[in-house]
């Protein structure tokens, strides 16, 4: 994958260079003659985070895993990019859930969709609890996270802006948690 900065991005909280900007422009790879693009973009919240540059050189209906902060951001890349999965992080999955109550604070564009593996509209969403905090270094009734996910190609998903697009399916193999 190659940077403006030369820089994937990287969790803000714990990489400070992460705020001289970059985007992560999309970097196929082949699985079994089919290609699968990755890509990512800077963080969304101090207004770095270019979509159109990150998926620029992605040929159209091919699959695509961005990388991106925050996961409420979801909502804007399922109505204006194809993207077939999402993967996040940013909230710490609440890092202190109280029971009946959840999560007293979460950040801000992780409110909607703090964790776990999520549908919006085309787009599959996983957003990470992560193995870190931020601010109190404690966690209750929300451990730490490692996932595994395995993805599968499935065929088409239907037209998409006017086109036919493979659908790429993220299926939660194992969470450590």
């Amino acid at each position: 994958m190659s940077t403006r900065t030369g820089k994937a991005p990287t969790s803000r909280h714990s990489h400070p260079e992460r705020s001289q900007g970059g985007v992560c422009e999309g970097a196929g790879k082949l699985f079994n003659g089919k290609r699968l693009w990755v890509s990512g973009v800077d963080d969304v919240l101090e207004g770095k985070a270019d979509l159109a540059l990150a998926t620029r050189n992605i040929p159209p209906g091919e699959p695509v895993v961005l990388l991106a902060h925050e996961p409420d951001w979801a909502d804007y890349v399922a109505l204006h990019h194809p993207v077939d999965l999402q993967l996040s992080g940013h909230s710490h999955g609440g890092q202190i859930r109280l029971p009946l109550i959840g999560p007293p604070y979460l950040p801000k564009l992780a409110r909607k969709y703090p964790w776990g593996l999520r549908q919006i509209g085309p787009l599959t969403l996983y957003t990470n609890s992560g193995i870190g905090t931020i601010g109190v270094p404690m966690r209750l009734n929300c451990p730490p996270e490692v996932t595994l996910i395995v993805l599968r190609a499935t065929g088409a998903s239907g037209v998409l802006k006017g086109r036919m697009r493979p659908k790429v399916s993220a299926k939660l193999e194992y969470s450590l948690r």
